[in-house]
C-alpha cells in the first residue's frame, strides 16, 4: 500500500510539472518584445493543439452485453476541463484483504473533487445548453428505471444520469437500486466523467457487495481509475476481483485479463 501511495504521489507530481510547463510555454508564446514581431512557436502550437490519444473516445454502452474498452486520456494535453474534469490527482488509497474485500478506502481525494465536476440535476435544459429529455414523474419505480435505461441504450448519457439519480433518490430501497447505481456509473463513463464514475462504482460496490452487478462495479471502478491514469490503483482493483468473486465466470475473468493488459498491469 505504501508503495502504491508513493507511486501515485510521484505520478501526481509529474502531471502537475507537465501542466506547469504547458502554462509557462503558453505565457511565453503570448509575450512580444517591443519593436520586434512575435515569433511563432511551433512546439507550443503542437502541444496546445495536439489531438487526444486515438483511444480517448467516449465509452459507448453496448447492448450486446459487452462493456466499452478503457478510454485512454492524456491529461497533459486535455484542454476541455469542463468535459473531462480536472487532471488526475490524489484519490486516496484502496486497501483489500486476502480475499479481495475492500477493508479500507480513503476517499479524501474523491471527496475533494470540485463541485463543478458534478453538475446540478438538469431541468429541461442542461447547464451546457443541451436539451434533456423529459423523465417520468410518477411513483412507478420500474417505469423510472426502464425509462432511464432506454436513454443509456440510445446514448443519451446526460438524461440517463438524471433518471438514475432520480431513481436512487426516490427509491433508495427499490428492487433495482444496485443496478441503478451501476448504470449511473456507466452514464458518467459515457460522458467521460471518470472521477465521478469512480466514486459511484466504489460506493456502489461497498453498498451492494452481494449484488449480481458487484463484479461489474469493481471492474468498472478499475476502468475509471485506468482512464484517470491511476494505473497502480486500477491494477490492484483488477487483481482483487477474482479473489473476491471466486465463482466468477470465464467470460468475466477474460474481460479482467484484457483490462489488466490494457492498463499494463
Amino acid at each position: 500500500i505504501l508503495q502504491m501511495q508513493e507511486a501515485l504521489r510521484k505520478a501526481q507530481e509529474d502531471n502537475e510539472f507537465r501542466l506547469q510547463q504547458l502554462e509557462e510555454k503558453k505565457s511565453d508564446a503570448g509575450t512580444t518584445v517591443p519593436g520586434k514581431p512575435a515569433e511563432s512557436n511551433p512546439t507550443v502550437a503542437q502541444e496546445d493543439g495536439a489531438p487526444m490519444d486515438s483511444h480517448a473516445q467516449s465509452p459507448s454502452i453496448v447492448t450486446a452485453g459487452k462493456d466499452p474498452a478503457v478510454p485512454e486520456v492524456d491529461w497533459s494535453k486535455a484542454t476541455d476541463s469542463a468535459r473531462l474534469g480536472k487532471p488526475a490527482g490524489d484519490l486516496g488509497s484502496l486497501k483489500v484483504d486476502k480475499d479481495g474485500n475492500v477493508i479500507d478506502a480513503d476517499e479524501s481525494g474523491l471527496d475533494n473533487a470540485s463541485a463543478a465536476d458534478t453538475p446540478e440535476k438538469p431541468e429541461g435544459n442542461a447547464p451546457d445548453g443541451t436539451t434533456v429529455a423529459a423523465l417520468p414523474a410518477g411513483d412507478d419505480a420500474g417505469a423510472v428505471y426502464a425509462n432511464s435505461y432506454q436513454f443509456v441504450l440510445s446514448g443519451d448519457y446526460k438524461t440517463a444520469e438524471t433518471g438514475f439519480r432520480d431513481y436512487i433518490e426516490r427509491f433508495p430501497e427499490g428492487a433495482q437500486i444496485a443496478d441503478a447505481k451501476f448504470w449511473l456509473g456507466e452514464s458518467l463513463l459515457g460522458q467521460e466523467r471518470f472521477r465521478d464514475a469512480a466514486e459511484v462504482f466504489l460506493d456502489a460496490g461497498k453498498a451492494h457487495p452481494k449484488s449480481a452487478k458487484a463484479p461489474d462495479m469493481m471492474l468498472k471502478l478499475g476502468i475509471s481509475l485506468a482512464a484517470m491514469k491511476q494505473g497502480d490503483m486500477a491494477c490492484a482493483t483488477y487483481g482483487a476481483i477474482p479473489k473476491k468473486f471466486p465463482s466468477l465466470g470465464e467470460a468475466m475473468r477474460e474481460r479482467v485479463r484484457q483490462e489488466q493488459k490494457l492498463a499494463g498491469c
